[in-house]
């Protein structure tokens, strides 16, 4: 019996995480980073169950990032597409021209991996690190972030993406302990009462029903996000934001990582009616 496409590509997926594994631990490669970030690449990667091969933009990529960056590199080498391509434009989230500029980055890697698929198989591991390290390190630090799906506005700040095993933890901190509700738990709580959808949902029973209500619609966000934006205010802390397209969302501070609460989908003027939905 052949081997079927999808396992060839799923194999190519598995060396290309090998090969990006050596790129994050070589204090030589992807200069454009610090140690630090390098390891949020690979953070989790100890614990990680057998990878995922993300294969479509919507959602915020699973933990290990490395898996993510692996897919996308492998599916421009297989096939000369990946997701980033059909990153959607939304009216209320202006990019500005930058959506080109993020095509034109794509098209770069895509002629650059092309080109290597010819002499992949005959690369030994040292070579091939060698290629992806030249490749990633063309795109610079913004190409790069392109790749994590990250946005680029007004206020944006060039920040590596947060593990999703870490958002989840930062979610599940106790809001006033010694009581037993979470941050998110409680955070739906708020946000139902301005809620006339049923988006939200109805929040009740014990904290720990509350809990899991709350972190369900995290994770829930997290599953359908199509907008994901590291952002400051001059003299703030940067705020990772996640939004579907609905414009449902959930912010973070980024540094220190602290959950800070539930987004609603973007109103204009939306002050008249004290941001009921």
């Amino acid at each position: 019996m052949g081997v079927s496409k999808s396992e060839d590509e799923f194999d190519v997926f598995r060396e290309v995480v090998d090969v990006l594994i050596e790129v994050f631990s070589n204090v030589r490669y992807m200069r454009f980073l610090s140690d630090s970030e390098k390891r949020l690449l690979l953070d989790g990667i100890d614990c990680a169950a057998s990878p995922v091969f993300k294969r479509e933009i919507r959602g915020y990529p699973q933990s290990p990032l490395v898996y993510h960056v692996a897919s996308f590199l492998t599916m421009l080498m297989l096939t000369g597409h990946c997701p980033t391509e059909q990153t959607p434009r939304y009216e209320m989230f202006e990019e500005g021209s930058y959506h080109n500029q993020r095509i034109t980055a794509i098209e770069f890697v895509r002629q650059e991996l092309i080109g290597a698929a010819g002499l992949w198989k005959q690369w030994t591991v040292s070579q091939k690190a060698y290629k992806l390290n030249h490749i990633l390190s063309r795109l610079r630090r913004r190409g790069f972030l392109d790749l994590l799906q990250l946005r680029n506005t007004t206020g944006s700040v060039d920040r590596v993406l947060v593990p999703r095993h870490r958002l989840i933890e930062a979610c599940q901190e106790l809001n006033n302990p010694p009581s037993k509700l979470t941050v998110c738990g409680r955070a739906l709580d708020k946000h139902t009462i301005r809620d006339s959808s049923g988006w939200w949902g109805q929040v009740s029973g014990t904290e720990e029903k509350k809990n899991e209500d709350g972190l369900n619609k995290v994770n829930q966000i997290l599953d359908d996000a199509m907008w994901i934006n590291i952002h400051e205010l001059p003299g703030s802390i940067p705020t990772l934001e996640v939004r579907t397209a609905q414009g449902h969302g959930v912010r973070f501070d980024y540094e220190p990582l602290r959950f800070r609460g539930f987004v609603e989908p973007h109103q204009t003027e939306g002050w008249l009616n004290r941001y009921r939905h």
